[in-house]
Order: C-alpha cells, then sequence, then structure tokens
C-alpha cells in the first residue's frame, strides 16, 4: 500500500479587517494572513499504520484582495492550496518524501534502544 497524506489547513491567523495596496483599496473583514498547516503520511502494513507528518506557517500574500473569497465560504482544500501553491512543488515533494521516509524506517527500524542492566 502507498502512503496516503493529507493536509490540514485548518488553523489561521486573519485581520479582523484589512485594506489591501489596490487603487481603489479593497477592505475586507477576516482577512487569512497566515496558515499553520500540517501534512499527514499514513500508510498500512500488515494490518499496522504508520503515520509520519509535519507542520509548518505559511504567510498569505494580501496586497490584493480583488479576487477574495469571503472567510464564512472558505474550505481546508482552498486554504491547503494556497499553501501548496506558495511552498511550490519541490517543497512539497520534498515534505511528502520525509514523511515517506519516516514511515518506511518505522517499518523496518534499522536501530533500536537498549537498556544496559549496571
Amino acid at each position: 500500500m502507498a502512503v496516503k497524506y493529507t493536509w490540514d489547513c485548518k488553523t489561521v491567523d486573519a485581520y479582523k479587517e484589512h485594506s489591501d495596496a489596490q487603487t481603489p483599496t479593497n477592505k475586507k473583514p477576516d482577512v487569512i494572513h497566515t496558515v499553520h498547516w500540517k501534512l499527514t503520511g499514513k500508510e498500512t502494513k500488515d494490518g499496522v499504520e504508520y503515520v509520519s507528518d509535519c507542520n509548518g506557517i505559511t504567510l498569505i500574500d494580501t496586497d490584493d484582495l480583488s479576487d477574495f473569497k469571503d472567510f464564512s465560504a472558505l474550505t481546508n482544500t482552498d486554504i491547503k492550496g494556497w499553501v501548496t501553491e506558495s511552498l511550490g512543488n519541490t517543497k512539497v515533494e520534498a515534505y511528502k518524501a520525509t514523511i515517506k521516509s519516516t514511515i518506511k524506517e518505522k517499518q523496518n527500524p534499522t536501530t533500536i534502544s537498549k537498556l544496559i542492566e549496571s
């Protein structure tokens, strides 16, 4: 089975009210400026689920609010799109590779913890 990845981009910081840098100025409420995201990978092998994740923060450009979507209409998928676009494909794939590597290490550990008795 392959590693399945999910994004959690539901925790955000927003300005109560924000004006952009356009002329004329767009002034909007609840403008997201920071996303606290988590990328989780899961894989089941021999009936055991292995999980690894990474977390990050992505700043959102708020200089142009002309295509602003009301906060109440936003979904995790919308915000994931902002995050992955901001990170770029190379970084996203690097995060996924790290998660996959960690899961493989958990499945086939190359080190073990041992206790010295004396």
